[in-house]
């Protein structure tokens, strides 16, 4: 099932991301989170801004034990469905260029390169992607 998630769910979010991204996390007024949730259990969830007419993916993540079950797109077309209630019809993300399994799963999902940032995480250029409609 996906779902917002509750106030109290979120301090483990922001953990989440945290570890698994090694970030300091913290989100503003433009930030929208969407759980995806199996057997009372969080097992994946995506974090976007929205402003304005566009949306920004900031984090997908799936525990690795659920993967390949379809859940990050899930997670991706609720999220499009969401923006197309508000008007929004443009996403845009930052990845890295070395994480080619990411890169994989945005370009099926109708995202297209659109630049270069050199050197954003570090000595790892990301790769700007965006899908409109």
């Amino acid at each position: 099932m996906i779902r917002k998630p509750s106030p109290e769910e979120l301090k483990y979010l922001y953990e989440l991301v945290e570890s698994e991204f090694s970030v300091k996390y913290s989100d503003n007024i433009y930030t929208n989170w969407l759980i995806y949730e199996t057997d009372n259990k969080i097992v994946g969830f995506l974090n976007y801004d929205s402003i304005y007419d566009k949306a920004e993916i900031e984090y997908i993540y799936v525990n690795p034990s659920y993967r390949n079950n379809n859940i990050a797109t899930n997670l991706l077309n609720e999220m499009i469905r969401l923006l197309n209630e508000c008007n929004i019809n443009s996403i845009t993300l930052e990845v890295r260029s070395d994480n080619l399994c990411a890169i994989k799963f945005y370009e099926k999902n109708k995202f297209k390169n659109a630049a270069i940032r050199k050197n954003y995480y570090g000595a790892v250029d990301a790769i700007l992607m965006i899908r409109s409609w």
